[in-house]
Parts: C-alpha cells; sequence; structure tokens
C-alpha cells in the first residue's frame, strides 16, 4: 500500500518525539550536576573559564555514555510502565550472533581506514604509548574508555533504532524514518559537541545507514556492535579524535601529510585534526554501504511497525 499523508500517526510520532525530547533532558540534568561538580571542585585552585571548560569538553565521552547508560537503566527500570523488558534490551544469544560480528566488521573497518590513511601519508605513526611508570594508569584509562564507548553505543542505538525508529516506521517508509532518526541523533551530537558541518554530514550518513540495516533486520544489535567498533578502533586505539574529543590511546596516530598529496586535500579525504569522523573517506564508505543493497535489489523491508 503506497504512503500517504492520512497514514500518519500522530500518536506514534508524538511518542517518538517524547522519548528524544525525555533523553534530551536527561542528558542536560547530568551535564549540569557534571559542570557544578567540576567547578566545585576546581574552584578553590581559582579557575579560569578556560580551566573549567577543559575539564567539561574533556570528558564530554565520558559524559554521554553516563548520560545513555542510566537513561537505558531507568527505562529498564519503568518497565511495565514504559515498553523496555531486559529481553528486549539484552540477551546473550544476540549479543554473541549479531553483537559481536558488528563489533568484529566496524572495528576492522576502523583500523582499516586508518592505516590507509597513514599509507597515503595523510596520518603519521608515532609510536606506541607505553610509559613504563604510567604503563598500569594509561591502560586503565583506555579500558575505562572502551568500556564507554561500548555503553553509548549500545545504548543510543536501543534507543534511536529500537525505540524512536519502530514508532516512526507506524507512519513513514523506511527511508524517510530513517531520515528522521538521523537528524535527532545529528541534533543531539551538535548539542553535546562542538562539531564541524563535515562531522555532521558523517554522522547523519552513519545514523541514516544504521536506521536502514534495522529496518531491514528488524532489531539494532549488529548496529551498534558497528559503530562501537568503529570508535573504540578510532580513539582508544590509535588516539584520533572522536566528537572533537582527544584521546591518549594506546597507539600514536597524529595528522601529519608527508606525502606529495596537498596538505587541503589531505586534510578533506582525512578529516585531518577532526580525525576520520570529518573525512570524506568514510562518508563515501558509507555511502556505498547504503547504496549497496539498492544496486544488488536486495533492499527489502519488513512491514511497517506499530510497536510502542
Amino acid at each position: 500500500m503506497p504512503w500517504t499523508w492520512k497514514s500518519v500517526d500522530r500518536r506514534l510520532i508524538a511518542r517518538a518525539l517524547g522519548y528524544f525530547a525525555a533523553y534530551c533532558a536527561w542528558t542536560l540534568v547530568i551535564r549540569m550536576i557534571a559542570l557544578t561538580l567540576i567547578t566545585y571542585y576546581l574552584v578553590g585552585n581559582q579557575p579560569r573559564y578556560q580551566d573549567i571548560a577543559d575539564a567539561y569538553y574533556g570528558n564530554g565521552v565520558l559524559l554521554s555514555a553516563i548520560s545513555a547508560g542510566t537513561f537505558l537503566a531507568l527505562l529498564a527500570a519503568l518497565h511495565p510502565l514504559i515498553s523496555a523488558p531486559r529481553g528486549e534490551l539484552f540477551t546473550w544469544q544476540r549479543f554473541r550472533t549479531r553483537y559481536l560480528p558488528g563489533f568484529a566488521n566496524g572495528l576492522f573497518l576502523g583500523i582499516g581506514l586508518t592505516i590507509a590513511f597513514c599509507v597515503a601519508g595523510a596520518y603519521r605513526f608515532l609510536g606506541w604509548f607505553f610509559p613504563a611508570d604510567e604503563a598500569a594508569l594509561a591502560l586503565f584509562n583506555a579500558a575505562l574508555r572502551i568500556l564507554a564507548l561500548l555503553v553509548l553505543a549500545y545504548s543510543e542505538e536501543f534507543l534511536f533504532r529500537q525505540r524512536i525508529l519502530p514508532m516512526l516506521r507506524g507512519s513513514f517508509p523506511a527511508t524517510i524514518a530513517a531520515a528522521i532518526t538521523a537528524i535527532l541523533y545529528w541534533g543531539l551530537k551538535a548539542s553535546q559537541y562542538d562539531l564541524g558541518w563535515m562531522h555532521g554530514i558523517t554522522l547523519f550518513l552513519i545514523a541514516y545507514w544504521l536506521g536502514i540495516r534495522a529496518s531491514r533486520e528488524g532489531e539494532f544489535t549488529r548496529g551498534a556492535g558497528f559503530w562501537a567498533g568503529i570508535l573504540i578502533a578510532l580513539n582508544p586505539l590509535f588516539s584520533l579524535p572522536i566528537f572533537g574529543s582527544d584521546f591518549q590511546g594506546l597507539l600514536l596516530m597524529k595528522f601529519e601529510p608527508d606525502s606529495d598529496l596537498p596538505f587541503e586535500l589531505s586534510r578533506w579525504v582525512s578529516g585531518g585534526h577532526a580525525g576520520p569522523l570529518a573525512s570524506v573517506g568514510l562518508q563515501l564508505l558509507i555511502l556505498f554501504q547504503i547504496s549497496r543493497p539498492y544496486w544488488s535489489g536486495r533492499i527489502r523491508f519488513p512491514s511497517r511497525s506499530t510497536r510502542p
């Protein structure tokens, strides 16, 4: 049956936007608490505004992970008032058969993309990050960062692709519903971080592709694993910035072009100092993934969901 405006269910749209608004409000509360604590503990040292801002934005990814994880826990705690049973949030079978393969694909893509930029001369490998006197602390920080990215990707994918997307699918075709969730996801990240427009394009394309994939497969875990794998490969492993946030990872890889390519071309292709999430190379890869099912004629979506 072709889609028409008469088929739009305003109640489902309102519930989807309600989930999104509640999550935005929750992240705002967590960030206000964090900013208050940072200011309180630094006030004795007479901090400047820049000191507070550096401490706040330097822990932006960790704060986002805390916001996402606690919001997911809140949804589980409010069941059955809110339809979020634990079996839908997580099962070992889905973890083994879908999440881990998706995570491996994302990890290999992130590693392969970084190595390709390094071979092309856009990035330079500066060595291993294992200082003898701080090895334990470095490993702990890397493990904490990995855990934060795992929680962030899984929790937000559940919210956007397992909650908001099915509600929108009750009123819109899969492509339109995926585009709306991608816009919402981009808007959330733009409010949380100071992102450039190239970064925003990449986030929109990734979110759109994950939405199409979730609509086709009927669940979110493979996409959550894929997104977590990319983020972990780029940031805790290769020390490349994500969401405008730097981190000293296990391997030191920096944007220092030493090839015959012009500087501007290297910056556009690899993302420059903003990292691969702002790169044309990653955008082209995601566009290829989006268009591949259409070329092969294998694009099929299940019937529209009306799940709350």
